[in-house]
């Protein structure tokens, strides 16, 4: 198949498959907030980028791109009641990189009464949400090689959702959900990312009460650009099937010193049915021995109650950062051709792996 129309197929599956997830029975998306402080610094735009654990949750077609493992972790507090944790893991196979994703939501609910007269009384009730994902990734580089397309890599997430109400009767529900990614970076400063979250044809989530709801599906795409060599632009669209407008979300990540990342963006949150809000936020990510901390602040525009901080520890063994088609020579090669006044032989590399390999074979 020729490779182009091979591309244009994987996006139009990821667009057209979203027409199965429409319902009008909704649920909360539990992954709304589902991202470490990384890519909420960046006002959310992290589709294309997706190149550390939190791929997991925001497009699992990154996880083709890594070839070591890694980890994050994020934690915050919404709304000053609601403990949001996040946790990720993702280890590299020869058949491609798999991921696992866990987060979780616990908030005061209420108290079991119908007189308030008697809360001081009443039994709390609690609410709790938590989501686990098995998410999978692979470098289509693999099985189109020689394509003029760039480097591309698709991925897809199995989420397992479980919501419940302590101390009610009936009010626990569970359900599954399916996410679709592709990335295609057409050079080293260039990348292209989309994904379909919540694909799942039928109900997601069926209540011990009987009722059965969807989680509206959610088409995202995005555009990255390295710029500078140290700056990082990013600009997604969000388009749910569900009535809401069209979002948009944009973020820079400045990197003076490879310690040192500093990052702002703009984030929009829907109001009503037609109408958005446009919300600011910023970050800073420091990097030591492939431990990276990081934190953001995000400012609703409409409440102040809800401006959040984030905290995320992540980690990511580092690599060499060596451009694709970059022609490499290892040190015993160039020795022998200095010996002998000759030129010293070259490959040049193709994909990742290759990558990988020629620079362990330069160190020797």
């Amino acid at each position: 198949m020729n490779n182009k129309i091979l591309t244009v197929l994987i996006i139009a599956l990821l667009i057209s498959s979203v027409a199965f997830a429409a319902n009008n029975k909704a649920s909360l998306d539990l992954g709304i907030a589902g991202m470490g402080a990384r890519p909420t610094g960046m006002g959310r735009s992290f589709v294309s980028i997706a190149d550390d654990a939190n791929a997991i949750f925001q497009n699992p077609a990154g996880l083709g791109f890594m070839k070591s493992w890694g980890a994050t972790s994020m934690s915050t507090r919404l709304l000053n009641r609601a403990d949001y944790k996040l946790l990720g893991l993702l280890v590299p196979t020869n058949m491609g990189t798999i991921g696992l994703g866990y987060i979780g939501l616990t908030t005061p609910a209420g108290y079991l009464t119908t007189d308030r007269a008697s809360l001081a009384t009443a039994a709390p009730i609690s609410y709790g949400s938590s989501m686990l994902v098995f998410s999978y990734g692979y470098d289509m580089n693999h099985r189109i090689e020689g394509a003029n397309i760039g480097h591309m890599a698709i991925g897809a997430n199995l989420k397992f959702i479980n919501n419940s109400f302590s101390g009610i009767d009936e009010a626990s529900g569970s359900g599954i959900e399916t996410d679709l990614g592709v990335i295609i970076k057409p050079n080293d400063e260039i990348s292209l990312g989309a994904s379909v979250q919540n694909v799942w044809m039928g109900d997601s989530l069926q209540w011990a009460s009987g009722t059965k709801e969807d989680i509206p599906a959610t088409i995202r795409l995005g555009a990255s650009f390295l710029a500078l060599k140290n700056l990082l632009v990013s600009i997604d669209t969000e388009t749910p099937t569900s009535n809401r407008p069209i979002l948009f979300h944009g973020g820079v990540e400045w990197t003076p010193f490879p310690i040192l990342a500093l990052r702002a963006g703009l984030d929009q949150d829907p109001t009503d049915l037609t109408a958005s809000v446009t919300n600011m936020t910023a970050g800073i990510g420091i990097t030591i021995g492939g431990f990276r901390f990081d934190y953001a602040y995000r400012a609703d525009a409409l409440q102040a109650a809800n401006n959040n901080h984030y905290l995320s520890l992540s980690f990511l063994p580092p690599t060499p950062k060596i451009p694709v088609g970059e022609q490499i020579a290892s040190e015993k090669e160039i020795k022998v051709a200095n010996a002998t006044d000759r030129p010293a032989p070259v490959r040049k590399v193709r994909s990742y792996d290759e990558i990988m390999k020629a620079y362990r074979e330069s160190q020797k």
